[in-house]
C-alpha cells in the first residue's frame, strides 16, 4: 500500500470500531464515490436518504461500522 500511495505514513491504528449493533452505538452509512474512487460516511438518516437521491455517482453500500455519538 505504501508504494501506491507514498505521500501517506501508516500511523497504526487510530480508532475500534463496533460491526454489530450493541452497547448504544449507532449506524454509520458507507457510501462509495465512483467520480474519485473514495468513500463518504455519514451517522445521519437524512443526509443518507439525500445522497442516495441526488448524487448517482455515490454508491450506498449499507452499513460500513457503528459508532457511538455524544450528545
Amino acid at each position: 500500500m505504501q508504494s501506491k500511495y507514498p505521500w501517506y505514513t501508516y500511523e497504526g491504528k487510530s480508532w475500534w470500531a463496533n460491526v454489530a449493533l450493541n452497547n448504544g452505538a449507532t449506524a454509520m452509512y458507507r457510501f462509495y464515490n465512483k467520480k474519485t474512487a473514495t468513500h463518504f460516511y455519514t451517522i445521519s438518516q437524512a443526509e443518507r436518504d439525500q445522497v442516495a437521491a441526488r448524487y448517482p455517482h455515490y454508491v450506498y453500500e449499507g452499513v460500513g461500522y457503528y459508532a457511538w455519538t455524544y450528545k
